[in-house]
C-alpha cells in the first residue's frame, strides 16, 4: 500500500469483528499481503475477519497465504462480495465454502 493508497482500504472493529473493505481496488499487490499480515497479528485471538473483495479482480499468490496464516492463528475468515474471476482461482475453489475459509 503506497502512502497515496492508504485511503482506499478501510479497516473498521466491531467487537470481536474486523471489517476490510478495499473501496473499489481491482488489483492488491503484496504491500496488500503485508498490511493483511499486519491485521490478523494486532487483531484478537478467534476474532472474525470479514474482507470485501467486491471490485477485486487480481490477487497475488501470497494474498491467499496470509489468508491461511490467519486462519492458523484462529481467526474465522471470511471472504464476502467475491469477483467471478477471484472464484476461479485455484486456491478459492480448494478452500473457500459459501465465503468461509476451510483449512
Amino acid at each position: 500500500m503506497a502512502s497515496e493508497d492508504v485511503k482506499r482500504i478501510r479497516v473498521r472493529v466491531r467487537g470481536s469483528e474486523v471489517l476490510v473493505d478495499y473501496r473499489g481496488v481491482e488489483i492488491l499487490d503484496n504491500a496488500d499481503v503485508v498490511g493483511l499480515n499486519n491485521l490478523f497479528r494486532r487483531s484478537q485471538p478467534l476474532s472474525t475477519v470479514r474482507i470485501n473483495l467486491g471490485n477485486v479482480r487480481s490477487i497475488p499468490s501470497g494474498y491467499f497465504g496470509a489468508l491461511y496464516d490467519g486462519a492458523k492463528m484462529g481467526h474465522c475468515v471470511r471472504l464476502c462480495h467475491v469477483e467471478p474471476e477471484i472464484k476461479r482461482l485455484i486456491w478459492y475453489q480448494k478452500f473457500v465454502v459459501r465465503g468461509r475459509l476451510f483449512l
